[in-house]
């Protein structure tokens, strides 16, 4: 994928959402037009994302599945990550009499999510990028939506 590409979707992007906010913020448009062109901003990043999500992803998986050193470390943190939560949750607290029983089943459901989560990880990134990108999205509309309302609000001189 040409970066440059890349670049003119983000630039289109930022413009969409600066166009849709003086829409938002001025009182004499209705709001749909603003509300409309920032909800539809999203497929000017979504689309060119995705090419390079997928690019990226068939050269992710080749290191990965090249470099044995770098999955271990994936699963390492992965389950790093799973047990500092069950720690924290401490789900299986009062089920068994001692303590280190409690730690053997935390180690043992952490490995066993952080070997599923890996792959998990590694065969589905274009969802989770999705999922990300869509969550930024809705973040920076939210923001764009509160300063219009707030502008909108103000008493004009």
């Amino acid at each position: 994928m040409d970066p440059t590409l890349v670049a003119a979707g983000f630039s289109a992007y930022f413009l969409l959402l600066v166009i849709s906010y003086m829409l938002l913020s001025n009182p004499d448009i209705d709001q749909v037009w603003g509300g409309l062109l920032l909800a539809l901003s999203l497929l000017v990043v979504v689309i060119p994302s995705y090419y390079v999500v997928e690019e990226y992803q068939k050269l992710f998986i080749e290191f990965i599945t090249g470099n044995t050193l770098a999955f271990a470390i994936l699963i390492f943190f992965a389950w790093l990550f799973l047990y500092t939560f069950l720690k924290l949750l401490r789900p299986a607290k009062g089920l068994f009499s001692s303590g280190c029983a409690e730690e053997v089943i935390y180690i043992t459901i952490a490995a066993y999510g952080a070997l599923h989560g890996a792959y998990f990880l590694v065969a589905n990134m274009p969802l989770g990028v999705a999922l990300a990108v869509i969550l930024l999205h809705l973040f920076i509309c939210r923001e764009v939506l509160k300063l219009a309302m707030r502008v909108r609000r103000m008493e004009r001189f």
